[in-house]
């Protein structure tokens, strides 16, 4: 037990846990909401909330993966270690949204797709040593596929799969793979900045 709060202890869980808890809440309290325009913008198809909420999600994972910095030795059990983190910040990130899918009428696979991508473009500024900009590459990619993204009669562009309340064996393999670079990146190369 005192391996696990020591891991604990380094990194910051308290506000991942919150964002993870507030990403779940929100989940809950608008999973039959649609967004059909920003602003006074309308947007080409309206997009489910449920499935913008992964950017939160996403960010949590990333918040929750920053740690002290500390000058230790890096032996393998601490990137497995490290690994073991990732995946289970992600599987919760997963279950705090997906399971409001069902009733926006959206794949469940489709928000764990988004979970994985909006993790790997978050945890891709925490491996760069930018961990304050995390929330911009998930955020960024998210608002253009909902600006720019939509296709006449409610189709989709090839490259906004995160407004797409389906999921396709490819986007899905795609989203796991960018989530796997990102993953054994920060494994492999610890992050070298703290908050």
């Amino acid at each position: 037990m005192s391996v696990w709060r020591s891991w604990v202890g380094v990194h910051l869980w308290r506000p991942a846990a919150v964002l993870l808890l507030a990403t779940a809440l929100a989940a809950a309290l608008t999973r039959a909401l649609v967004v059909d325009r920003v602003g006074a913008q309308p947007l080409v198809n309206p997009v489910a909330v449920v499935l913008l909420l992964p950017v939160l999600a996403g960010v949590a994972v990333a918040v929750g993966c920053v740690g002290r910095r500390l000058r230790l030795p890096d032996p393998p059990r601490a990137r497995a270690a490290r690994g073991a983190w990732v995946v289970g910040l992600t599987a919760s990130a997963a279950l705090a949204v997906a399971p409001a899918a069902r009733a926006a009428a959206v794949q469940p696979a489709a928000v764990v797709r988004n979970v994985l991508l909006c993790t790997a473009l978050a945890l891709a500024a925490v491996v760069a040593g930018r961990p304050s900009l995390a929330w911009l590459g998930p955020l960024l990619y998210t608002t253009v596929a909902m600006q720019f993204g939509g296709a006449d009669r409610g189709g989709r562009l090839w490259w906004a799969v995160a407004i797409d309340p389906t999921c396709s064996a490819i986007a899905f393999a795609v989203a796991a793979t960018l989530y796997g670079v990102a993953m054994a990146a920060f494994v492999v190369r610890a992050p070298r900045s703290s908050p």
